[in-house]
């Protein structure tokens, strides 16, 4: 069995239009096995995503109190989420933020092929550095005036590294409207139909769904 990482830690929008990867995987790889590297305050929409099978969640916010690597937003530490990283023996993981702090955790879990965007589309040049193989989507860079590709269909593109050329456009089950989701930033449930975390979630969602007529 293929196990795959992504390690997306963050933002909410960011999160979202990464999520048709993970239906990628699935359907190119039926049997493998999906975790994504999430921050602590974004988890509560991947527990919505039934493609995925195991969110690993980090504190990326100074630690409120002692314990055994986690504090009280339910996230483990760095150094803890290294080890179980480790303790996962993937085969690929996948960095779809392009910043150091995600490409140094992808490669710290061990994988043999550790897969991310060229230094012209990362978002922090030097995170090319920690990958094995690095796509280029081939028009300039993230910022140049001659990307104009949505960044979903940037994300799925980076799947060709491993002969995945038609990706599934898909986000792995719409997030129904009224559902009721906590988020570590909220005092409260939140309704997502009346929340501007809901505002921010469906912004991106219909963005995509717009771009790819779904």
């Amino acid at each position: 069995m293929t196990r795959f990482l992504i390690v997306r830690l963050g933002a909410l929008g960011d999160v979202v239009h990464a999520i048709p990867v993970a239906a990628a995987l699935r359907h190119a790889f039926p049997a493998a096995r999906i975790d994504w590297l999430v921050s602590a305050k974004h988890r509560a929409i991947l527990d919505l995503v039934p493609v995925i099978d195991r969110r690993l969640v980090i504190n990326d916010r100074p630690s409120t109190g002692s314990g055994q690597g986690a504090d009280a937003s339910g996230g483990t530490s760095l150094v803890a989420a290294i080890g179980e990283l480790r303790r996962s023996r993937y085969d690929v993981a996948i960095d779809l933020q392009g910043l150091i702090k995600s490409a140094v955790l992808a490669r710290s879990s061990g994988a043999p092929r550790v897969i991310g965007f060229s230094s012209r589309y990362a978002r922090e040049r030097a995170a090319r550095l920690f990958y094995t193989d690095a796509y280029d989507p081939g028009r300039g860079g993230l910022y140049d005036s001659r990307e104009t590709r949505h960044v979903v269909d940037i994300n799925l593109g980076l799947l060709s590294v491993l002969g995945i050329t038609a990706a599934a456009r898909d986000f792995a089950g719409r997030l129904p409207r009224g559902t009721y989701v906590e988020f570590e930033d909220a005092e409260h449930e939140i309704l997502m139909e009346n929340d501007s975390i809901r505002a921010r979630f469906w912004k991106a969602f219909d963005e995509f769904a717009k771009a790819n007529e779904i």
